[in-house]
């Protein structure tokens, strides 16, 4: 039994518990190694868990003995915790309470739009929404700016809510419209495995298009910097790709319209532009401020190393422009 305090027990108590309960379920050890290579040096790693992971690890957890002990996990933790009584939803009540449940996210000009983010206090996901420059200017110029007037106003381009209806689980992020204004991509998980499927959204019909990319880490669009007054369309892609470990090792382009064929992988057509050999380094994606090149950030907690991609280059070569020790394979460097 938990010691009380007044009829209820501390934080400090409830942990102390928690820790010192010997009838929670301790996991078993199996030997196991294996070599990793960093930086050109081979170590070996001793993990008596690595079964936790399982053989079909990130994809699925399928192993019984896996599942058996995640289920005695899971009913140690609900017996005790049911000796917390009501205070659980005392908790969740007063951490709700602290925040404003239905809010909206300060709107950001691009192009001819301004987009925002907003939740509702009876939904479980935000709403992606945009309105058109003159509408909003003329709500704020008009003295009755509200949000009821900006819903009238606006454009939902995403409702994550709608997009989880009928799955068991769904986390949309990374969302992202090009500079014309007329495509909309994002990043969604429905296994709850973190592997991301990039997808596309012509927004003046809203209909899918047929590129789908897959484990994608971060991604951002290959348009000229001016596409925002020009309404140039976006030309294509680029990407980072997790591995097998969801690390992001290899950095992808992809033409929008390019066969993709559903690939768990990459699109066979994709153009491989950068690949780490450190497997404790990571690649990710980004567009400068000015948005006339394309930044590729290799590196770890530690070290960086910085490659620009102008935009206007159709060789897409590489220019370094942040050396760190050489530890990858550049495929386009110059």
């Amino acid at each position: 039994m938990l010691s009380m305090r007044g009829g209820e027990a501390t934080a400090a108590e409830i942990r102390a518990e928690m820790l010192s309960a010997g009838r929670a379920p301790v996991a078993k050890t199996v030997p196991s190694s294996q070599t990793i290579d960093v930086a050109g040096v081979s170590n070996t790693l001793d993990d008596e868990y690595q079964w936790l992971r399982g053989a079909a690890w990130p994809k699925l957890v399928e192993d019984e003995d896996i599942i058996s002990h995640l289920k005695e996990e899971n009913a140690y933790c609900k017996d005790f915790l049911g000796s917390l009584g009501g205070l659980q939803e005392t908790f969740f009540e007063t951490m709700k309470g602290r925040m404003k449940l239905t809010d909206r996210s300060v709107e950001v000009r691009q192009g001819t739009y301004y987009y925002y983010s907003r939740t509702e206090e009876t939904l479980q996901y935000s709403i992606d929404c945009r309105v058109p420059v003159e509408a909003f200017d003329a709500l704020k110029a008009s003295g009755s700016f509200s949000d009821e007037a900006l819903r009238e106003a606006e454009e939902v381009i995403l409702d994550r809510n709608k997009l989880a209806e009928g799955k068991a689980f769904c986390k949309a992020l990374g969302t992202s419209v090009s500079l014309n204004g007329k495509v909309m991509a994002y990043r969604v998980d429905t296994q709850g495995d973190e592997n991301y499927c990039l997808r596309f959204v012509d927004l003046a019909t809203g209909d899918y298009l047929s590129d789908e990319l897959w484990n994608v880490a971060s991604y951002c669009y290959n348009q000229p910097a001016d596409a925002d007054e020009t309404g140039a369309a976006p030309l294509g892609i680029f990407y980072s790709l997790r591995n097998e470990n969801l690390r992001p090792t290899k950095i992808f382009y992809h033409k929008l319209g390019d066969e993709c064929k559903g690939s768990q992988e990459f699109a066979p057509n994709d153009r491989l532009l950068l690949k780490s050999k450190n497997e404790m380094f990571g690649l990710s994606v980004a567009p400068t401020a000015d948005r006339e090149h394309v930044m590729f950030r290799h590196g770890s907690s530690t070290e960086n190393e910085i490659f620009a991609v102008d935009v206007d280059d159709s060789e897409m070569k590489l220019v370094n422009l942040l050396r760190h020790r050489q530890t990858q394979d550049k495929t386009n460097t110059g």
